[in-house]
């Protein structure tokens, strides 16, 4: 395995990956892909390039953690809105954007591919192009780091990026509603994205036991000042529901496991959010489920390959796309390569 220390001798790695035929394979801590003998990892790529708390931009290697991120970052108050699984520490920022990963705040903050500002891409061929800047407006060139966003290394590597920082929430706090069925949770979900409320999540949980309730949860986070948060609670509570407002800790507690939740999922998909209810609809107790509801993300863990599959066909169904486990083409991806390695050689990024 080749892990080079630099984005110049990443260049060479890819090089020479590609002089002799071979498919390239990124990967950095192994968190979502293996890394084999024959592959480049990221994992030496690890130096913060610029933090610029004024701007609210950080850029950093492929190889930095999200981890890291925070920890230089919660110092001014800021933070990188993308929260996908930790996986202890490991994930890279790299790893993050390679496979679009998110967690359960996409919904109100969006996901990788809106918050990359500009990105270091070594190309199929070696060559090192630029996307974007470090700035949070640019607009010059083609838009190669949002495509690079999702890629999972197919399409080059991802050496470094640009991110936008958002100021750090002074509360957040979880609150646990039991529902009836799948139904009650799609007209609650329903509900509230169209209404006054500004949920930071809608997550669905199934068991809900986690959360105290027994059959399907939906669980909401809301974020903000102490106030905005607490008249939000008291709006949410005047609904009648079968709710749990859980304190600040139990909050923390909540938020971090449904975070890490995905780390172990056996299927991950993305479907249209109005009809995650249809998968949940038809869960037993073989079954356990969570979806970032508002942003159409459905997890499962499952024991049995058959169990896996049934999730599988019924995500298709409903117009979603299964991303893991994760099927390859190489044919459409060395298209894409060719084409875009000829466009960026006509108009340099």
């Amino acid at each position: 395995m080749m892990e080079p220390a630099t984005i110049a001798e990443a260049s060479a790695a890819v090089r020479a990956v590609a002089e002799r035929g071979d498919r390239l394979v990124i990967c950095g801590a192994g968190t979502k892909v293996a890394c084999g003998d024959r592959s480049i990892s990221t994992r030496r790529l690890a130096q913060v390039i610029e933090y610029a708390p004024a701007d609210m931009t950080i850029t950093v290697e492929a190889g930095v953690t999200l981890a890291e991120i925070e920890r230089i970052t919660s110092a001014d108050q800021l933070r990188l809105a993308l929260d996908p699984p930790l996986y202890g520490g490991r994930a890279t920022i790299g790893g993050v954007l390679a496979s679009n990963d998110s967690g359960p705040l996409r919904m109100l903050h969006g996901g990788p591919r809106d918050l990359v500002v500009g990105m270091t891409i070594v190309m199929g061929d070696g060559i090192v192009v630029r996307s974007g800047g470090r700035v949070v407006k640019n607009v010059a060139g083609y838009g190669v780091h949002r495509l690079m966003v999702g890629s999972g290394g197919e399409l080059g590597m991802i050496a470094a990026a640009t991110l936008k920082l958002q100021p750090r929430p002074e509360a957040m706090r979880l609150i646990a509603i039991g529902m009836q069925d799948a139904a009650a949770a799609e007209s609650l979900t329903a509900r509230l994205m169209g209404g006054e409320l500004r949920p930071a999540m809608i997550e669905w949980v199934w068991p809900g036991d986690r959360f105290g309730l027994s059959g399907l949860a939906v669980v909401l986070a809301f974020e903000d000042c102490r106030e905005a948060v607490a008249w939000q609670l008291d709006e949410l509570l005047g609904m009648d529901l079968k709710a749990r407002v859980l304190d600040e800790g139990e909050s923390v507690d909540g938020y971090a496991w449904i975070r890490e939740w995905g780390a172990s999922a056996t299927v991950r998909a993305g479907m249209p959010s109005s009809a995650v209810w249809r998968v949940f609809r038809d869960a037993d107790e073989k079954l356990a489920l969570l979806s970032h509801a508002g942003s159409g993300c459905v997890l499962a863990k499952v024991n049995a390959p058959r169990e896996s599959e049934r999730v599988q066909s019924m995500v298709r169904e409903w117009g979603g796309n299964v991303l893991v486990p994760r099927e390859y083409s190489e044919m459409g991806h060395a298209r894409l390569r060719s084409g875009l390695q000829s466009a960026l050689r006509m108009e340099p990024v």
